[in-house]
């Protein structure tokens, strides 16, 4: 089957290098977490659903950490949120206008955009959210460009989806 460098299966594998880090992390950070959800969708100006249900079908991880009945607020539909909109316009949800936002989008910080891969994070505060979301993301651009070089050392290979 042919896809894309940025698929589900070179997502999860960078996201279970990346899982201890963040467990670690969230054990370790000076504030309180019950809990956190990262989101992880590929950032496409033109093609990224605009519909909050179309965009969830079309993400590429959402996991969560801790126990979901003790989170204290709605750490999935921020974390979605925050992807979205960082998907749609390209920026991490900190460096965003104001007039960019739309009835219905969070206001808090937390998700980044490291080439075309948007990670989002909700359950913190929105610093260290947007700080494990540089960490996640950062590792699966990593996981991208080590796919790339690979098929660019394959002789056979002119075109991604070649593979």
């Amino acid at each position: 089957m042919k896809q894309d460098i940025l698929n589900k299966e070179l997502v999860a594998r960078a996201f279970e290098c990346a899982r201890p880090m963040i467990h670690d992390l969230l054990r370790r950070l000076p504030v309180k977490n019950k809990g956190l959800v990262v989101v992880v969708a590929a950032a496409d100006l033109h093609e990224t659903p605009r519909d909050a249900t179309a965009f969830k079908e079309n993400c590429l991880l959402i996991e969560r950490f801790g126990d979901p009945t003790m989170y204290t607020g709605p750490f999935e539909a921020v974390a979605l949120s925050k992807t979205h909109l960082s998907a749609m316009t390209g920026k991490g949800t900190a460096q965003l206008d104001a007039s960019m936002l739309r009835v219905g989008d969070t206001v808090n910080a937390g998700s980044v955009v490291i080439g075309r891969v948007a990670a989002g994070a909700s359950g913190s505060k929105g610093y260290f959210d947007e700080s494990i979301s540089y960490i996640l993301a950062g590792l699966i651009h990593g996981f991208c460009r080590h796919e790339f070089a690979r098929l660019k050392d394959n002789d056979a290979v002119n075109f991604v989806g070649e593979f």
